[in-house]
């Protein structure tokens, strides 16, 4: 769309450019079956240079990335279907091997790093995939074995106290927190075996904390929020590399729109052909 408007604000003058031109789209419409795939292909694509910005000014927005990789995977795709046509002046509308080459690398190093459906906030964490960082590995290892704990607590807990029905539950205030009815909230206060203290009461629910599972929940706190710190850094580390190798997707992103143009030239042309040829 914005290379049209720009065709629209800035006519060709030079005859040998609006023939180059006129050729292409003539080279489509003859090879209706490059022009359907053609086509096809080009639906699937995002649109890369909104992407390529939000990356470089690093709007934590990881889905960026995936769009970047999907851009440059489905650009491959049409490269390889433009190359078969083995018609010189289809060719010429291929990137070089040298722009192709890094676009690849960049593409090959977002799916070994991220999540192919991470979420919109980097902060969320889940970005990084596991083995990429042998520290993040750990940490992730910490979280779950910790929530692991959580479990087995809760099943010593309704032992100890004899109530089935307590529960441990998790908010952003208290953290992670025992919580029974207030109807069995004496069988907690009662338990000799384990120091429950109370830390809350509802209209419905007493609510309860111990010393080891205030730690554990700290310690699930601290590795969360170390993951993802470490996971900025390495995403941040990523949104670099891009940065610095963005030519190469700016290459692919202009000739892509060119195709993208000449390619509804062609049926357009097509259609207005068939129309006129039909009232004749």
């Amino acid at each position: 769309g914005r290379l049209l408007r720009d065709f629209l604000k800035n006519p060709l003058i030079k005859m040998k450019d609006i023939k180059n031109r006129h050729e292409i789209v003539e080279k489509f419409m003859i090879n209706t079956g490059l022009l359907h795939n053609t086509i096809l292909l080009l639906s699937g694509l995002p649109d890369v240079e909104r992407a390529l910005s939000r990356i470089s000014a690093k709007t934590n927005n990881p889905r960026d990335m995936i769009m970047l990789a999907l851009f440059v995977e489905k650009s491959m795709e049409l490269f390889n279907k433009l190359r078969e046509s083995n018609d010189q002046v289809i060719k010429k509308l291929i990137v070089d091997d040298t722009a192709q080459s890094l676009a690849l690398k960049l593409g090959k190093l977002i799916r070994k790093k991220i999540h192919d459906n991470p979420p919109i906030n980097l902060n969320d964490g889940g970005v990084i995939k596991d083995g990429v960082d042998k520290k993040l590995d750990d940490l992730r290892n910490i979280k779950n074995l910790k929530k692991s704990e959580i479990l087995e607590f809760q099943s010593k807990y309704a032992l100890a106290t004899d109530v089935n029905n307590l529960k441990i539950k998790f908010n952003n205030f208290h953290g992670y927190f025992i919580e029974t009815t207030n109807k069995n909230s004496e069988k907690i206060k009662q338990c000799n075996a384990i120091n429950f203290r109370l830390i809350q009461n509802t209209i419905n629910t007493s609510r309860f904390q111990t010393e080891e599972l205030k730690e554990t929940s700290l310690e699930i706190e601290r590795s969360e929020s170390e993951s993802i710190e470490l996971e900025t850094n390495i995403y941040e580390k990523i949104c670099l590399e891009i940065s610095n190798k963005s030519d190469c997707i700016n290459i692919l992103s202009k000739k892509i729109s060119f195709i993208d143009v000449i390619s509804n030239f062609s049926i357009l042309t097509n259609f207005v052909t068939n129309s006129n040829t039909t009232h004749q």
